[in-house]
């Protein structure tokens, strides 16, 4: 299977492409998490001056493309739905979560955080899975999930994605290989801190590290 360059689907085709590959009403917790990340991105933009919902709706439409259940699709339009916030906002939402010194600073990591209380507290979703894709789509870990991997790999992926040094082939690789395709998004993550020069989340470097036991 090669790389497509999908589009952002509305809610109507959406639910009817999940209700025809997954028959019962898991088509409703879809559309649940679309209504909630439309709401969730309201007002919010872009760099490129498109509606931000067009991010969550890319991830997701890539994930009906590929025929993946409800949950994991719900969890590709809610994974950024924190990402509005200020970063002291996130650090509120994330309540008395243990939060080491590199997320605190960093809004690109700590949305991520936030958005799994906010989905929960706000947006009514408990799927622990859905949760958890949510809470680790920015830094990864050790032993994640199949939903955890995809829905990291998928928010890289996206079409509307800026170019970035290896994302094509990351792109094709995610067609044909999870594991693989996992390694090198964290193997690219580390090279790009590192170009930085900032520290590697200590949670994206276990999950480096079971592809890679020699970091330890």
């Amino acid at each position: 299977m090669t790389y497509t360059v999908y589009e952002a689907m509305p809610l109507s085709q959406m639910l009817a492409r999940v209700q025809k590959y997954y028959p019962g009403d898991g088509y409703k917790l879809v559309e649940k998490a679309y209504l909630f990340a439309q709401e969730a991105h309201k007002n919010q933009y872009r760099k490129s001056g498109e509606p931000y919902f067009t991010h969550p709706c890319f991830v997701a439409s890539i994930l009906v493309e590929l025929s993946l259940d409800p949950p994991t699709i719900a969890a590709g339009l809610l994974h950024d739905c924190a990402k509005c916030l200020p970063l002291s906002q996130m650090v509120k939402a994330a309540k008395d979560e243990k939060l080491d010194p590199v997320m605190k600073e960093s809004k690109a990591l700590m949305h991520a955080v936030a958005g799994m209380h906010l989905a929960q507290d706000v947006y009514d979703v408990h799927d622990p899975e859905v949760l958890g894709a949510i809470r680790w789509h920015t830094t990864g870990h050790a032993n994640m999930t199949r939903l955890e991997k995809i829905v990291y790999l998928a928010d890289m992926i996206e079409p509307n994605r800026k170019p970035y040094p290896g994302l094509k082939a990351l792109r094709k690789l995610c067609m044909t290989d999870l594991d693989e395709a996992m390694h090198m998004a964290l193997r690219m993550s580390l090279d790009h801190v590192r170009e930085q020069g900032k520290p590697l989340h200590p949670d994206t470097m276990a999950a480096l590290a079971e592809y890679e036991p020699e970091l330890v």
